[in-house]
């Protein structure tokens, strides 16, 4: 099939180009000859008519010049060396003009004969004309000759030849035709196959078998379509891959370009910005100008660089650490940036607890040292009386079993929060719980003169998941906590009651209250609403903090309202149902408990 389209091509282009070659140089062998031929025939007559006129020495005869033109069919003209017409056998000589600048005349002047073709002001015909200077005479004898039968012969020429180049062309019509639509047809088919490449559709194929070369061209598109699609099913895993890792970092990304419009952002991202419209600029994503000009440095500069951004909103304040670093073209021009947040509010909270906690436990640890330290030094240098050795060894031993009581609750926080500490629990009676907490709680209301009020809308036999020390603890802490906190002769309700799947046992109190503000932070270590009450009701600061722990460990929540002035209720919420042999969680995963 190669081979004969090459033949096909050459041959129709070759016949058209050989038909063409053929007509021209016929037409132009037969003028060339036939205006050979007019001119040596027109020589002929002029010669023998100047002749004629010398053997007359210069007489003529208008007459015999007519019968010669008549019967020879040309056309005769004298005129002087001037150019003046003295005779003409078509045309009155009165109205001719002056021949002198006619070619055939100048080229007569100057070498004795001239020819010329051309279309003759006189008659209107297309003439060809000689011209012959008549020796030993004034005149100029010219003869002339209508080319007509040139044009004849070419017109004969062509209705012979005309017929043969239609045909001719004709057959070469069809062979192109054929070819083309062997062209073309795989070629359409091509293009379809190429438009849903570019649509996507990559499983398509052109099916083209011919010609060899196109069927060439329909393997090589077969093949670069196959290996498109498995560079796109690489380029999709890929950014699946990506996206997945984008979406599920808690680490904000925003891609910004040179002109700092945003082109990607995770959903980590949205909870800086607030926004989730990709496309626009960087300035509707944030309001904040000094993170602004990080970004703007990071473009200029192609350095990376940190800062840290609050924002503020009706759920609180939120901290983020913000990087800046450039994207750059080769290693060189910087076409981009990459903005990187991480949300440290917890970080910085937990921080700003454990610096606290270091100055609250050194500071809770210090009082009752220096009281010791400085009541033994009166003891071992100052002799005493025997009351006033007792009252101040009393006091030692006060501050002593102070600094005790804050290590045991340390050491009791620490190990409920040891990551792989198992709590042993059981099913324990709910009046179990109650009867111990009123037992370790009795002398404290006694010393008060404080009614504790038990509410139990629970069965006799209702039982409860949990570990009995530290439940009984819990319970401990919030019922001797709304003692010390109530004036005396006030009433302590221990409420529990049954909500769905879960126990609730609220500690209602009729003391100074709890300020708003301060609700969130009453159960981290040390905190004191009134530190100086406080201390000098001898708490370590560590009791609400225990029972926060407790319920995380039970899988449960400890939650407070209060109201100045009025009071304070603790309800401590235990699911029914927990896991008895290991139920625990790291508290510091769940410190946002309270709300």
């Amino acid at each position: 099939m190669r081979f004969r389209t090459k033949l096909l091509s050459f041959l129709s282009v070759t016949m058209i180009l050989v038909v063409f070659l053929c007509i021209f140089s016929a037409n132009k062998a037969f003028k060339t000859l036939s205006f050979t031929n007019e001119q040596q025939l027109l020589s002929k007559h002029v010669s023998y008519l100047a002749e004629e006129i010398v053997s007359q020495k210069g007489v003529w005869s208008a007459s015999s010049l007519g019968q010669y033109a008549q019967s020879h069919e040309v056309r005769i003209t004298l005129m002087d060396r001037q150019g003046k017409v003295l005779y003409d056998s078509e045309q009155q000589v009165s109205l001719m003009d002056n021949h002198a600048f006619r070619l055939e005349v100048k080229q007569a002047l100057a070498n004795g004969i001239g020819f010329s073709d051309r279309l003759s002001n006189t008659s209107g015909l297309s003439m060809m004309y000689a011209a012959k200077l008549v020796d030993d005479t004034p005149y100029i004898v010219r003869v002339g000759e209508r080319l007509s039968i040139i044009k004849e012969w070419q017109s004969s020429f062509g209705s012979l030849l005309l017929p043969l180049l239609v045909l001719v062309l004709i057959i070469v019509f069809f062979f192109s035709l054929l070819l083309v639509r062997n062209l073309t047809k795989p070629l359409e088919q091509m293009v379809i196959t190429a438009k849903e490449y570019g649509k996507g559709n990559l499983q398509e194929h052109s099916w083209v078998d011919k010609p060899e070369e196109l069927a060439t061209l329909s393997s090589t598109m077969d093949w670069m379509a196959s290996e498109l699609a498995s560079q796109m099913e690489k380029l999709r895993t890929d950014k699946s891959q990506y996206s997945s890792i984008l979406e599920t970092m808690t680490e904000g990304v925003i891609l910004i370009d040179i002109h700092k419009k945003v082109i990607l952002a995770n959903r980590a991202s949205f909870a800086m910005t607030g926004s989730k419209e990709i496309g626009q600029s960087l300035l509707a994503f944030f309001s904040d100008n000094h993170l602004i000009e990080l970004v703007d440095k990071t473009l200029e500069k192609g350095t990376v660089e940190q800062d840290i951004l609050t924002r503020t909103s009706f759920q609180g304040e939120t901290i983020f650490q913000i990087t800046t670093a450039p994207i750059k073209k080769d290693h060189e021009e910087v076409t981009g940036a990459v903005i990187t947040s991480s949300d440290i509010t917890e970080l910085k909270r937990l921080e700003q607890i454990r610096k606290d906690f270091v100055a609250n436990v050194s500071h809770e640890l210090k009082t009752p040292l220096t009281s010791i330290l400085g009541f033994t030094e009166i003891l071992c240098s100052v002799a005493l009386s025997e009351e006033d050795r007792i009252h101040f060894a009393q006091i030692v031993q006060r501050n002593g079993k102070q600094m005790q009581n804050i290590i045991s609750d340390l050491l009791t926080l620490s190990s409920l929060e040891k990551d792989n500490n198992i709590i042993p629990m059981a099913s324990v009676a709910i009046q179990t719980l109650i009867q111990d907490t009123l037992l370790g709680s009795s002398y404290k209301a006694e010393e008060k003169q404080t009614q504790i009020k038990v509410e139990n809308t629970l069965a006799q036999e209702a039982t409860l998941i949990c570990s009995q020390s530290l439940m009984t603890q819990a319970l401990l802490n919030l019922v001797m906590n709304a003692i010390l906190y109530s004036p005396d002769h006030s009433l302590v309700t221990l409420r529990i009651a049954e909500e769905g799947n879960q126990y609730l046992f609220s500690v209602m109190d009729h003391g100074c209250g709890i300020a708003p503000q301060e609700q969130q932070r009453i159960f981290e270590r040390f905190y004191r609403v009134e530190k100086a009450h406080s201390r000098s009701i001898g708490g370590t600061g560590l009791g609400l903090s225990i029972v926060k722990h407790v319920a995380i460990l039970h899988k449960g929540t400890i939650t407070v309202q209060s109201v100045l002035n009025k009071g304070s209720v603790f309800t401590l919420t235990i699911p029914k149902c927990g896991t008895v042999s290991a139920l625990k969680d790291k508290s510091d995963r769940m410190y946002p408990l309270l709300k």
